[in-house]
């Protein structure tokens, strides 16, 4: 049984069913429980706060960013990470469901 954040149990079985390594992984969350979850797991994170999260304590962060606008694969590498796979310039916007 899975635990909830901010424990870091979906973030490390996540991971382990990509075969990727905590420490090669990045976490987008908008939440203080999901970046604690990521701090836990090892793994890289980025805040991205909402209307509802913007007084959360996101010190855990590896980066804290405005907007989806802000996630390039500029800002990816800078973090220490693997863009995603293939060829993009690197201010392209590294947005979900988003072909790269």
């Amino acid at each position: 049984m899975l635990r909830v954040k901010p424990f870091p149990d979906i973030f490390l079985a996540a991971a382990s069913a990509l075969g990727v390594p905590p420490s090669e992984c990045l976490v987008v969350e908008d939440a203080e429980k999901g970046i604690l979850a990521a701090h836990a797991a090892g793994m890289r994170s980025v805040a991205i706060p909402n209307e509802h999260t913007r007084s959360n304590d996101f010190s855990k962060a590896t980066a804290v960013i405005a907007d989806l606008n802000a996630l390039t694969v500029e800002l990816v590498r800078k973090l220490g990470c693997s863009p995603l796979p293939g060829s993009v310039p690197a201010h392209t916007p590294v947005v979900p469901g988003s072909a790269g």
